[in-house]
């Protein structure tokens, strides 16, 4: 099965200069994918890395800490929504500096892409959709770590790039990835063999 409509191809390059932001969320998947051999998923290892931040975090807020993984069905009214919620978000960036506390923003507070990402993750749920679909996952895009969220559905898997308000599939972005929270505190560390 064919999707409806193609997802537009992202390239580190236009990433870099912004050229993406008028890319629409709509060009998700009408259709599910599943059975559809441009269904990619991510493969992490037995690895895991332990990151002392999301430790501090999920005791603070143990209600996102996800223990079942999920890769539930999207159609499109839940795409729609999911670009609704995206698209609401009112963080302006604001790095942390050498002290980083992954934190949840209040409405219009700045915050740097751990604190964006994890309080889109609060909304996303919040929503409706299953924890254990949206996960954090760590990347390197230029040379910094840079914290995204990690899509999980039938249709294959996604990236939500929280600043650009942009949802992507994760083959399409040409970076480092690094890491996806799994259960409890671990966090696999993307098996590079796979690709």
């Amino acid at each position: 099965m064919k999707p409806s409509v193609q997802i537009t191809p992202i390239t580190r390059r236009a990433l870099v200069s912004g050229a993406i932001a008028a890319v629409a969320l709509s060009a998700m998947p009408a259709t599910t994918l599943a059975h559809d051999e441009s269904v990619s998923r991510m493969k992490f290892g037995p690895e895991v890395r332990y990151i002392p931040q999301w430790q501090d975090f999920y005791v603070r807020h143990p209600e996102l800490v996800a223990w079942e993984k999920a890769r539930p069905r999207f159609g499109p009214s839940d795409w729609r929504r999911m670009e609704t919620i995206v698209r609401r978000q009112d963080h302006p960036y604001r790095p942390d500096g050498s002290h980083d506390v992954w934190r949840l923003l209040g409405p219009g507070e700045a915050g740097d892409c751990e604190d964006m990402a994890l309080t889109l993750m609060r909304d996303l749920v919040a929503d409706g959709f299953e924890l254990g679909c949206i996960r954090p996952l760590i990347s390197f895009p230029r040379c910094d770590a840079h914290m995204t969220l990690r899509v999980t559905a039938e249709e294959g898997d996604f990236v939500i790039l929280c600043q650009r308000k942009l949802i992507v599939r994760w083959n399409e972005l040409d970076w480092d990835w690094h890491s996806c929270h799994s259960v409890g505190s671990d966090w696999p560390l993307y098996d590079r063999k796979v690709t």
